[in-house]
C-alpha cells in the first residue's frame, strides 16, 4: 500500500495551490518535530529559520506591547506559523506557546522561498495570510479595539479589507462627509492635520499616527 506524506492538501488546504512536483519537495525538506504543552515554539523578536505547519495539538499566540502581554489568537491544524520570516525577512512579530502536545512540520525558509518564487497563487496566499496576522496583532494592541472579545475581533477581520497607500496620497479628506470606513494603520506612518485658520494654502499637523 502507498503510504500518503502527512502533510499533504488535506491536511492542509494551503498545499492545494502547489503542483504535484512542488507538493513532493515540500514534504521531502519537511521536518517531523514534537513539542509537549506550554513550550515556546517561537519566540518574539527574534530571527526564524522556518515555516511551520500545525499537524495536531493547538498554540496560543501572544505579543509584547508598551511592556503589556496581549493574547492574539490561537493557532490550530491546519495553519502554518513564520510567515512574516519566509515573506519579509523579519524578526518575529509575536511569540507563539504550545496549549497542549503538539505535532508539526518545519520547512527552511529557503526552500518557501524556492516555491514562492515560480508559483503566484501561493505566494499571494502566504501574503494574505501575513496581512491577517498583523490586523489581528494590530487589533489586539490597540487600545480601542483590544478591550472587544476576541470572537468580535476576529468578525471584524472577517470584514476587513486590505489597501495599500502611497507616501503623499491623502487617506481622509477635511470636510468631507463621504467616508465610510473606519482605518487601522498596519505599518507604516501618517500624519494629521487641518486647514490653517488664517491661512487656507498652508496646514497644521496635529499628529502622527502609527501601527494600531
Amino acid at each position: 500500500m502507498i503510504q500518503t506524506h502527512p502533510l499533504n492538501e488535506t491536511s492542509c488546504r494551503l498545499l492545494s495551490l502547489l503542483s504535484p512536483d512542488e507538493l513532493h519537495f515540500l514534504q521531502s525538506t519537511a521536518t517531523h518535530i514534537r513539542i509537549p504543552a506550554q513550550t515556546t515554539l517561537i519566540e518574539e523578536g527574534v530571527d526564524n529559520r522556518f515555516l511551520f505547519f500545525i499537524h495536531s495539538g493547538s498554540l496560543h499566540v501572544q505579543k509584547q506591547h508598551h511592556q503589556q502581554t496581549f493574547d492574539i489568537g490561537a493557532v490550530t491544524p491546519g495553519q502554518i506559523l513564520g510567515e512574516a520570516s519566509v515573506l519579509y525577512h523579519a524578526t518575529t512579530g509575536a511569540s507563539v506557546i504550545s496549549l497542549e502536545a503538539c505535532e508539526l512540520y518545519q520547512v527552511e525558509i529557503q526552500h518557501i522561498q524556492e516555491i514562492i518564487q515560480d508559483n503566484a497563487r501561493f505566494n499571494h496566499a502566504i501574503h494574505q495570510i501575513a496581512e491577517q496576522r498583523s490586523a489581528a496583532s494590530t487589533l489586539a494592541v490597540n487600545p480601542v479595539f483590544g478591550t472587544l472579545p476576541q470572537i468580535v475581533r476576529e468578525t471584524i477581520l472577517y470584514n476587513t479589507e486590505f489597501t495599500d497607500i502611497q507616501a503623499g496620497e491623502t487617506i481622509i479628506q477635511e470636510g468631507s462627509n463621504d467616508t465610510d470606513f473606519v482605518f487601522i494603520i498596519l505599518s507604516g506612518t501618517a500624519e494629521a492635520s487641518i486647514q490653517h485658520p488664517s491661512q487656507p494654502e498652508e496646514k497644521v499637523t496635529f499628529a502622527t499616527l502609527g501601527p494600531g
